[in-house]
């Protein structure tokens, strides 16, 4: 049984957890920002591949 290769790779999990949750909050602030900007929900939505009802979700906050 290797229970160390278990702990080491839900820590990892956690740290790529942590890490994903940082990019989230950082992509959110981004479309804020872009579309108090000028940008619009169409635009963001072509270049990131989302719809815009979910470009106008994270603007929102509603996710």
């Amino acid at each position: 049984m290797n229970l160390d290769k278990v702990a080491a790779t839900f820590a990892d999990r956690e740290a790529a957890r942590a890490d994903l949750q940082k990019a989230e909050e950082a992509f959110s602030v981004a479309v804020r920002e872009a579309m108090t900007g000028g940008a619009t929900a169409p635009q963001i939505a072509k270049l990131t591949g989302l719809t815009p009802p979910r470009i106008y979700q994270i603007r929102d906050g509603r996710r």
